[in-house]
């Protein structure tokens, strides 16, 4: 066939086939973006780090709120995010991973046990 020649010159059998062959790759193309991205939890569990440690030494209800509440804001947005993915990704990740999910909830426990007075942190002395 010439390139002068219009789909609708073409066989009907001909038509069929370049249509399936671009839906199919447009469906897996598709479907490897979604497994391309895997869930991570590092970036969370560093934020909850940085809420605790403005928690330690700069105090909760000061104007390190400025700083604190933004960031602990951030850290339950990447969190929802992950979870997300790992719904996405069918409940699979390396061991690594879940051990970091862990210790990222249990910071974001810690937090909000400060914020609500239930948790108290010594201050360091002078």
């Amino acid at each position: 066939m010439s390139s002068s020649e219009s789909a609708s010159d073409r066989p009907v059998s001909e038509n069929l086939v370049s249509e399936n062959s671009v839906s199919e790759n447009s469906v897996s193309e598709s479907a490897g973006a979604k497994e391309g991205k895997a869930p991570g939890w590092f970036p969370a569990l560093f934020l909850f780090g940085v809420v605790s440690l403005v928690f330690r030494f700069g105090g909760v209800w000061s104007w390190w709120a400025l700083l604190w509440a933004p960031v602990f804001l951030v850290a339950v947005g990447i969190s929802a995010y992950e979870w997300r993915l790992v719904a996405q990704n069918r409940w699979r990740m390396p061991a690594g991973e879940w051990v970091l999910l862990a210790v990222a909830h249990a910071g974001c426990a810690a937090s909000l046990a400060v914020m609500l007075g239930v948790l108290h942190y010594q201050t360091p002395p002078n």
